[in-house]
């Protein structure tokens, strides 16, 4: 046994997402952890590597040999004593570590800097150790050194210590993550989504490194994977953890796979992403008249675009470009730029013309929320033009770019959540919103389900009809087929404005 959690609660304003989840984990485990999107698999990984502070329950680690206990609410005077604090650093030094979604290097610092900086206990850490042992220090720093190369060859970036940490591929990005999780000492180590953005071959590489560490080293997995990539750990998992109703349910791994990974039993509200994307497909052929009428295009780096054509254009200019955009966050190229790895070297190119309707499918990591920001103008462009009806508007303000008609809905949760229904609606412009957003008028913000919040996002986006260009990134999620139905029915309509579908692929 390396960590038990009894009765695991947390809420938040109100809405309760974990219920009392209780677990087992013993070591050398592969756990796959999956939900439904807003079921909480990230706030239990948050509760469980001490990044958020569960309301109630009880958490005990064995991982490094020693016994270690928390029971929340934690007693009066209890965090007085700095070691008794429930912290990420704490965990840590527990032997617990975590990779994240978005990559966490440090851009200036070469790979064998980004892995050594995580090596606990060194001597250099100390300026006054520097000055009185500096010779020890010397040979403890090349001596860390040393095994971070080790690490980095042993994840397949074998000659790639001294690459800066800002010119390498997402994929390698992610391997140096685990590196540097394994060389702060983990012995139970958290991954989120470690294989958004990769190709196939990729995906395997990666999940064979994290079985070597597990056999080698006897580290604990707990993998949380979007559902297309969910068949690759199945076939190493040996446990799978399924988050419904905000209870946790242990089950097989075999009888997971066999039931369809899609399948999160006992949630009938939400269509599962892989049912989604079927109907999705399924739409696009019945506006088009048959499947070999869709259009497709492919953008590159597990991307592809399909198009389809509600009524003639009113002219055969596209109404919205992108050419040859060149996006980056921090110091990682996202599109363009020549680095090895990037999706498009000479950055992104697409255009749709009045009247067509665009699904985007791309796997996580790709870049559907930095095209969507970029496009809203929440994110710099750096190279590349894009463009309405023929005007440039990459250097407009976010509110300029509203005004010419352009709608963007964002793929998280982004509402104000002390505003009323009413309230948003009339910073939407919406006087007469659908029916099932019409019934939840009056009520605040947060106090709606993540169902009843999307469909608000939604009804805002689509603007009654008044929006020509939408961009619209996973809409879907956290509806249910009814709703669905709904926003496709209301998209048909609208054969004067175009709009652009972005979902995760199932490639």
């Amino acid at each position: 046994m390396v960590m038990r959690a009894q009765g695991l609660k947390k809420s938040f304003g109100g809405q309760v997402v974990l219920d009392g989840v209780s677990m087992e984990l013993r070591q050398g485990e592969v756990v796959l952890l999956r939900g439904n999107n807003g079921s909480g698999k990230t706030t239990l990984l948050n509760l469980l590597t001490g990044n958020l502070e569960p309301d109630a329950g009880a958490f005990q680690i064995f991982a490094n040999g020693t016994e270690r206990s928390f029971v929340f609410p934690a007693p009066w005077g209890h965090e007085l004593n700095p070691y008794n604090r429930y912290t990420p650093e704490r965990l840590a030094w527990q032997g617990i570590g975590r990779t994240w979604q978005e990559i966490r290097l440090f851009p200036a610092h070469t790979l064998a800097q980004n892995i050594a900086l995580a090596k606990p206990g060194t001597m250099g850490e100390n300026p006054f150790t520097v000055l009185a042992k500096w010779r020890k220090v010397e040979r403890q720093t090349a001596a860390v050194a040393d095994g971070a190369g080790k690490l980095l060859a042993q994840l397949g970036l074998a000659g790639r210590e001294n690459s800066s940490a800002d010119m390498i591929s997402l994929g390698q990005s992610k391997r140096v993550g685990i590196a540097r999780a394994v060389e702060a000492g983990a012995r139970i180590l958290f991954l989120d989504e470690p294989f958004g953005g990769l190709d196939a071959a990729g995906i395997q590489e990666v999940m064979g490194l994290l079985m070597a560490l597990r056999r080698e080293r006897g580290i604990t997995l707990v993998i949380i994977e979007h559902v297309f990539n969910i068949p690759v750990v199945l076939e190493h998992a040996t446990t799978v953890w399924t988050l419904r109703d905000g209870r946790l349910v242990v089950e097989n791994p075999g009888e997971v796979a066999r039931a369809g990974v899609g399948n999160v039993g006992g949630v009938e509200d939400e269509e599962s992403e892989v049912r989604v994307l079927e109907r999705l497909h399924e739409w696009l052929a019945r506006l088009a008249g048959s499947a070999d009428k869709v259009e497709r295009r492919d953008l590159g780096g597990g991307a592809r675009l399909s198009l389809v054509r509600r009524g003639p254009p009113s002219t055969p200019q596209p109404a919205f470009e992108i050419e040859d955009m060149v996006v980056r966050r921090g110091h990682r190229m996202v599109f363009g730029g020549g680095v090895e790895g990037d999706i498009a070297a000479s950055g992104l190119s697409l255009s749709l013309t009045d009247g067509q309707l665009g699904l985007l499918e791309a796997p996580n990591g790709w870049g559907k929320t930095t095209l969507a920001e970029a496009v809203a103008g929440l994110l710099p462009v750096y190279g590349g033009r894009i463009r309405m009806d023929g005007r440039p508007i990459e250097g407009d303000p976010p509110w300029a770019r509203i005004r010419r008609g352009l709608s963007v809905l964002k793929s998280r949760d982004q509402l104000f959540p002390n505003l009323t229904v009413d309230e948003l609606l009339d910073l939407a412009g919406l006087d007469d919103p659908p029916e099932p957003v019409a019934v939840l008028r009056g009520r605040r913000l947060s106090s709606l389900s993540g169902g009843e919040k999307q469909r608000v996002s939604i009804a805002c986006t689509m603007r009654g009809g008044g929006a020509r260009v939408r961009l619209l990134d996973e809409p879907f999620g956290m509806l249910d087929a009814p709703a669905i139905a709904r926003v496709q029915q209301q998209l048909e309509g609208d054969v004067n404005a175009l709009t652009l579908i972005l979902v995760p692929s199932g490639a």
